[in-house]
């Protein structure tokens, strides 16, 4: 996948501004020669696309049909470490 390949249709994109403490985009900065993005935008709306992609999958017991067997649900504690490592998060 390249950077600019999000999953996104050919269509036009609609962006808009959202404003990251400086020392998130330097950690993306750092990151970015060992990823396959060109700028801290793409890696960041895709790490974010990722993080709500998780979030909106069925859980154990929400009452959605689901394949997912018992661990593959996402707890708080795994989004949270996952954000931290991603620089979000303190």
């Amino acid at each position: 996948m390249s950077g600019n390949d999000l999953g996104r249709t050919s269509s036009p994109v609609t962006s808009t501004t959202v404003e990251l403490p400086t020392t998130v985009t330097e950690c993306i900065e750092a990151r970015l020669d060992h990823s396959e993005f060109d700028t801290v935008d793409e890696y960041a709306a895709y790490a974010l696309e990722e993080v709500l992609a998780r979030l909106d999958e069925p859980s154990e017991g929400d009452g959605r049909d689901t394949d997912a067997e018992v661990g593959d649900t996402v707890e708080k504690a795994d989004i949270e470490a996952r954000l931290k490592s991603l620089g979000y998060l303190d």
